[in-house]
């Protein structure tokens, strides 16, 4: 078998060296390697043919893969010093950053020219009860059950976590409130009270006997990945039986936006602070006149 190779490994000096050299796969059946070579020394290329037996071919692979296996032994052993010193170095140091200050909380701030109100629904052993009229919130344990004085409240809304029920329909069917969902609309669209009531929707009982309301059951996103809510920011025309309000559900958590969420995951105790902007009219009135814009409100929270 003849074959022509360059050899750059060998550092053959002249053509004669080669007979010293091994190289070369071993044959199979144990035959022989002849080989030739192209040499180049001082200038001149000269040709030399080379018998090797099978012993020797397997000592030129050995000596060519320990040479390579040292070269890579030596540059891990260069990494691991290096990256031994710079652990060293910053665990040395970790004190300088950590007495450096944070950076001040940026404050975010929802301005409004209409009311806002914080509801604090994070009990899952009472509701808080509203009045649009009168921005009271009141506390029951269970509604189901203690329906007389449910029924002598004055209340809108009832909010327990995420769950939304109305002073009407099943909830009580005294009550006169119903609710309409408008979409996501501009606040500012919402300008005259429906002459028709025919969509709005009352409280009734849904997949296994809870309560819900169908306008308001949706109200918000629920992001998997987190677990954390997000509101639609629908908005809502609701007739109280004394009056009407629009509604925009604006933030979910107590001290956090909820754009804070979307990424990471915000715990339960920070939940279920809803804040509400939103604009009441007694029943006298059929328009919602734009609010005085010399008295803004704001919904603080903190990043």
């Amino acid at each position: 078998m003849q074959n022509v190779c360059r050899l750059p490994f060998l550092n053959l000096k002249n053509l004669n060296d080669c007979r010293s050299k091994t190289i070369i796969p071993i044959l199979p059946g144990g035959k022989k390697a002849i080989l030739i070579f192209n040499i180049e020394i001082e200038g001149e290329i000269g040709k030399t043919r080379c018998q090797f037996s099978p012993f020797q071919t397997r000592t030129l692979w050995y000596n060519a893969i320990m040479n390579t296996t040292l070269k890579t032994f030596l540059i891990l052993i260069g990494a691991t010093v290096f990256f031994n010193f710079m652990f060293y170095f910053l665990s040395s140091n970790i004190e300088d950053f950590e007495n450096l200050p944070l950076p001040p909380k940026k404050v975010e701030r929802y301005k409004t020219d209409y009311p806002l109100i914080k509801v604090d629904a994070q009990s899952r052993d009472n509701w808080a009860l509203l009045d649009f009229s009168t921005g009271n919130v009141v506390r029951m344990d269970d509604m189901e059950k203690d329906v007389n004085r449910l029924q002598k409240l004055d209340w809108d809304l009832a909010f327990q976590r995420t769950k939304i029920v109305t002073n009407g329909g099943v909830t009580n069917p005294k009550g006169n409130v119903q609710v309409k969902n408008l979409g996501q609309i501009e606040f500012n669209q919402v300008a005259q009270v429906p002459a028709s009531r025919a969509d709005f929707k009352k409280d009734d009982r849904g997949w296994g006997g809870s309560i819900v309301n169908k306008a308001l059951v949706d109200w918000y996103i629920y992001r998997t990945r987190t677990h954390n809510v997000e509101s639609k920011k629908d908005v809502y025309l609701i007739d109280t039986g004394d009056g009407f309000v629009k509604l925009k559900i604006i933030n979910y958590y107590c001290e956090r936006p909820e754009s804070d969420c979307k990424s990471m995951m915000c715990t339960r105790d920070e939940a279920a602070c809803l804040t509400l902007e939103y604009q009441f009219i007694p029943n006298d009135e059929q328009t919602f006149s734009p609010p005085p814009s010399q008295q803004p409100q704001t919904a603080q929270v903190t990043h």
